[in-house]
């Protein structure tokens, strides 16, 4: 769960509304000062993912009134995150493996004695769309090949590229 505070700068306290599409909510800035040391912004913390995507696409933010001042990863879950689903591995028909046309994933037997399965893949962005649609890993976690392999083995997949 990440804890983002937001700020405006040169207030000491704004109380508003900010919208992203049919999205509305109120959000109260308080506590920024001004002397001759230096200046806070007014500022406005939270752990609600829904706030924090309304505030992150308002026009306010994307105009730059308000700013990111800090995001930190606490412990535990909000009761607001999305998570996302998890679909069953298809289970593979034969014990015989096929050539894989250009857009075609063949599933083939696990190996014996182990539970990792062989997978015959043409791309990485096959064994992505593989990994996203059968194990509902996010698309941002699986940026490099090393990335893939690893979330692969993780659910106990191998992947063949052809």
């Amino acid at each position: 769960m990440k804890v983002k505070t937001y700020g405006i700068h040169g207030l000491s306290e704004w109380h508003g509304k900010v919208k992203a599409g049919s999205i509305a909510i109120n959000v109260s800035f308080t506590g920024g000062t001004a002397s001759p040391s230096g200046a806070q912004p007014a500022y406005f913390m939270t752990k609600d993912p829904i706030t924090q995507f309304v505030i992150e696409n308002s026009k306010e933010f994307k105009q730059g009134f308000i700013i990111l001042v800090m995001q930190q990863e606490a412990p535990g879950d909000h009761p607001r995150m999305a998570v996302p689903k998890t679909k069953d591995a298809p289970q593979p028909t034969g014990d015989e493996e096929t050539e894989a046309s250009e857009d075609e994933v063949v599933v083939t037997e696990a190996s014996e004695g182990t539970n990792i399965q062989k997978i015959v893949v043409p791309s990485l962005e096959d064994a992505k769309t593989y990994l996203v649609e059968n194990f509902g890993i996010s698309r941002t976690k699986l940026r490099s090949r090393k990335q893939i392999e690893d979330a692969a083995a993780a659910n106990g997949v191998n992947f063949v590229f052809s």
